[in-house]
């Protein structure tokens, strides 16, 4: 799974009611279980002011 966070760019979190948190620009990824692996908190490193319209005119190359 190590490998495969070394490549994502985009992070989005999905609930109920649709997407309810993207980040765009994402350098490195770190994830940490806490309180007796009930909580899982997610570390993001970004490239700052990135926006939408700049990953995806990178992710199409």
């Amino acid at each position: 799974m190590q490998d495969k966070l070394k490549t994502v760019t985009r992070v989005e979190v999905i609930d109920g009611e649709g997407r309810s948190y993207v980040k765009y620009g994402i350098e490195d990824i770190e994830l940490s279980f806490q309180d007796n692996d009930t909580t899982l908190k997610i570390f993001l490193k970004t490239k700052e002011g990135v926006t939408y319209q700049d990953w995806q005119e990178h992710s199409q190359g």
